[in-house]
């Protein structure tokens, strides 16, 4: 199936998803107490979400440090993933790029994937 790559179905898609992102942070990906992830989307759609774990994990408008988890990917690929239409291990330092501690960004691109 060709990717709709339309900035307007992107963004619209992307407005859907992103209300989960604390619990796909803090539930799916399971990442600890005080870990705070910048996630980077590119291309059609492009945004960056902030998410602490602090207690509960939660969008934030700006982090309260450095961030721990950085995930830099196209917004189309992180909707696939969300959608558990892809496996992100092999997309890891490619498509993917992590920064921060590399195990946890690994850990949460690996765990995209929700039902809404």
């Amino acid at each position: 199936v060709p990717v709709r790559d339309d900035p307007d179905a992107v963004t619209a898609a992307l407005e859907e998803t992103a209300p989960a992102l604390g619990y796909v942070v803090g539930r799916r990906a399971g990442l600890p107490d005080g870990s705070r992830v910048r996630i980077e989307l590119t291309g059609p759609g492009a945004t960056t979400y902030l998410v602490e774990v602090a207690g509960r994990a939660a969008l934030v408008p700006e982090l309260a440090g450095p961030p721990t988890v950085t995930l830099e990917l196209p917004a189309v690929l992180f909707l696939r993933l969300g959608a558990g239409r892809l496996d992100a291990a092999p997309l890891l330092g490619s498509s993917i790029s992590v920064g921060g501690d590399t195990a946890l960004a690994a850990q949460l691109a690996t765990h995209l994937a929700f039902t809404i």
